[in-house]
């Protein structure tokens, strides 16, 4: 009765390792948290959108080219250019600045409010941030200017104490 009682165990032990072994996260790299950095090392959550755009989480197209600077340890800059069939194109230009407290960031997004007109967040934008962060931000703000023809977004956007300022312009290289 023992021997059975303990092989019993062994296989449920045995099955419990194989379950945890097995599982996988393939789905994108992991997330770095918000904390920010301590003097002298870059953010870690600049460094996880960096990862998450180069698993390809935050670009925009599948078949575009982009580059990621870095400015200091807690701001990046981001330069997309996509073409399309035809003689379409598009480039974002995007800088992402990690401040120190929500507060700050806050308070540096309501500084430039005024120049925008219309409220806009960027799902893609909210998307990033929630898979670098680890979770969706508390903070929400997006504001956004078009230019007349449609062919010009100005977009500030705030997602916890992240700010991301970007310009996307849409070119059709026919026209003279």
């Amino acid at each position: 009765m023992i021997k059975k009682v303990a092989a019993i165990v062994l296989v449920m032990i045995a099955s419990l390792l194989v379950c945890g072994c097995t599982t996988s996260n393939t789905a994108s790299p992991t997330a770095a948290g918000t904390a920010y950095p301590a003097a002298g090392t870059r953010s870690a959550l600049l460094g996880a959108i960096i990862a998450q755009v180069d698993a390809g989480n935050g670009n925009r197209y599948a078949n575009d080219e982009y580059t990621m600077t870095w400015l200091n340890d807690t701001a990046i800059a981001m330069h997309e250019q996509a073409s399309f069939s035809g003689a379409e194109s598009e480039t974002y230009n995007a800088t992402f600045i990690q401040f120190p407290t929500v507060t700050a960031a806050s308070v540096y997004f309501n500084s430039k409010e005024p120049g925008y007109t219309q409220k806009a967040v960027s799902d893609s934008d909210a998307y990033l941030y929630a898979l670098a962060a680890g979770g969706n931000a508390t903070v929400i703000k997006g504001v956004r200017t078009v230019s007349v023809d449609g062919s010009t977004i100005n977009q500030l956007e705030q997602f916890d104490a992240l700010i991301i300022q970007s310009t996307r312009v849409n070119a059709d290289l026919n026209q003279a």
